[in-house]
């Protein structure tokens, strides 16, 4: 393990983290010096109090709400081994870490979280895999296709879609594939310094289906514009809005709902269903 770990400037302004409990937030520094290469940690309470704030005795009673006030952030998942232990991955681990020491740090000892696979310089998604090694400068000033560039022939469902017309042609009813949709989509979060999570990306990508991935893109710049696009929910009222015209060019406005509420794709993924 590492003598110690970086934290980002931002997290002065990172809202979910400001909106955790103090305890939670307090606990949730401590523990970053001690995860593993892979930004694992033994996630059952009592452990996790032994090796991460052991000397605050006041916060053992409330090592499972500390926890929970995390995953419900979306700051950390949760999940278990064949054993029963569970294992907290801190999602956006590898974006604040430089990891240029990945190889001399001693390998981790939990399984991989679900839907990663590991690399030689650590954690990706297994789906966007080839996407997310892709070289850190292209990353940086790649920001997704443009409206031209997203395969007008394989799309034209989807753009028909948002515009209220009803799709012709044997063609027109071909949606554009998963892969081809979830590495325009990864590009771009990545361009917004948005953690990239299996449960993210295939929130955007039912999105995609649902509204187009012009209507995708675009929401997610939007939400950067006004500095959310880590709010899940506001960056999917921005991809509703955007498929229906709703949201001003320079993004100005904080969206407004679709018929009051989100639709059914982003209110499903927003409680976990």
């Amino acid at each position: 393990m590492a003598r110690g770990r970086m934290i980002a400037a931002t997290v002065a302004d990172d809202k979910r983290f400001n909106e955790l409990p103090i305890d939670a937030a307090l606990v949730y520094l401590m523990a970053i010096p001690q995860l593993d290469r892979d930004g694992l940690i033994l996630g059952e309470p009592t452990a996790l109090w032994g090796q991460v704030c052991r000397r605050r005795v006041d916060l053992l009673p409330r090592m499972a709400d500390i926890i929970t006030a995390w995953i419900a952030a979306e700051l950390v998942t949760a999940y278990h081994t064949d054993d029963g232990d569970t294992i907290l991955h801190f999602t956006g681990f590898h974006k604040n870490q430089a990891m240029t020491h990945y190889d001399r740090e001693a390998a981790s000892r939990f399984p991989c979280p679900p839907g990663y696979a590991r690399t030689s310089k650590g954690l990706v998604v297994e789906q966007v895999q080839q996407s997310i090694e892709t070289p850190a400068d292209e990353l940086r000033t790649y920001s997704g296709p443009t409206p031209d560039e997203v395969l007008p022939n394989v799309n034209q469902c989807n753009v028909n879609q948002c515009n209220g017309d009803a799709p012709t042609g044997s063609s027109a009813q071909t949606p554009q594939d998963d892969k081809q949709l979830t590495t325009a989509i990864v590009a771009k979060m990545e361009a917004h310094g948005i953690g990239v999570t299996p449960f993210t990306v295939d929130t955007y990508v039912d999105a995609a289906k649902e509204f187009g991935i012009h209507a995708v893109l675009s929401g997610i710049t939007a939400a950067a514009e006004q500095g959310k696009q880590h709010r899940m929910k506001y960056v999917q009222a921005c991809i509703e809005n955007k498929a229906q015209g709703k949201i001003p060019a320079n993004g100005a406005v904080p969206p407004p709902t679709v018929n009051g509420k989100l639709s059914g794709f982003s209110m499903s993924k927003a409680i976990g269903g």
